[in-house]
């Protein structure tokens, strides 16, 4: 989903006022007056971020995941109601739809990325 480098909008998020660049260790850079953080993984960082961001709301979840070749929306909507109908709570992230166990969000990507996965999970933590 990441197409572009984010390191060609430096100067741009600096003149915007950005208080801090995090950049993978290997990008080349100017220097600049305010901090710049170099990691290894950009993706996990920026991952990291939002979980600390948001509390860590996973660590207060059941998590399942289904893996496979095939069937796993399937498997995950019938896992998510057999659950349900057994008096848990449910939350769902998937292909199809996004689910905090009171509202369905259509979803964009199987994954949804950090910035939407987090604040989906604090919601189902809720």
């Amino acid at each position: 989903f990441f197409s572009e480098n984010g390191a060609s909008y430096i100067t741009e998020a600096v003149e915007k006022g950005a208080c801090a660049i995090v950049l993978d260790a290997e990008t080349a850079l100017s220097p600049l007056a305010i901090p710049v953080f170099r990691v290894e993984n950009v993706r996990k960082q920026y991952a990291l971020a939002w979980a600390r961001y948001t509390g860590h709301p996973e660590k207060h979840l059941r998590l399942i995941a289904v893996t496979g070749t095939n069937g796993k929306t399937s498997v995950s909507f019938f896992l998510s109601e057999l659950l349900r109908h057994a008096g848990y709570q449910t939350g769902l992230v998937g292909t199809v739809a996004y689910s905090d166990g009171k509202n369905c969000y259509p979803s964009d990507y199987t994954t949804p990325t950090p910035e939407k996965l987090y604040p989906l999970l604090q919601k189902m933590k809720e």
